[in-house]
């Protein structure tokens, strides 16, 4: 069991760990919260006209004949 006098040599490590953690948390934000603020942006983009490249997005544009997946991930 630790002794009493260790106790503030602990308290000191884990407030540093917490204070690094939620640094890095501001300093690099995970993915999804960027998504989540902001899902109406579009994540693809209009190369000549009817013709859109970019990434994974739920529905295609409007007006869209034929999607080609170029990412291993399954289609929905």
């Amino acid at each position: 069991m630790l002794k009493p006098r260790h106790y503030p040599r602990i308290l000191r490590v884990l407030l540093t760990v917490a204070a690094v953690s939620y640094g890095m948390m501001l300093l690099f934000p995970p993915r999804l919260q960027a998504q989540q603020i902001e899902p109406h942006r579009a994540n693809y983009s209009e190369v000549e006209p009817t013709l859109f490249m970019g990434g994974r997005v739920s529905e295609p544009p409007p007006g869209t004949v034929a999607v080609l997946n170029l990412c291993e991930s399954e289609d929905a």
